[in-house]
């Protein structure tokens, strides 16, 4: 399976994706900056990074480090 990072994974439509991600045998990591998510709604497989992805350095970083296959860009602000 594959690696996917999922950005906003603690919000509502993030947090699903990043549920349905896992539960096919994905291997998911979310960042989120948790404003307006809740830990508790990542799957516990999943690893968790809390930052805003704003920080353009760290999350070049991490990209490099993980390398992921895939990423489901979630997050946003609502205005």
């Amino acid at each position: 399976m594959a690696k996917i990072l999922v950005t906003g994974g603690a919000g509502y439509i993030g947090s699903h994706a990043a549920a349905m991600l896992s539960h096919s045998g994905h291997e998911v990591i979310v960042i989120d900056n948790f404003l307006t998510g809740k830990a508790e709604a990542i799957p516990k497989k999943a690893m968790i990074i809390n930052l805003d992805i704003c920080r353009r350095d760290e999350l070049t970083e991490i990209l490099t480090t993980e390398r992921p296959e895939a990423i489901f860009h979630f997050a946003g602000k609502i205005s």
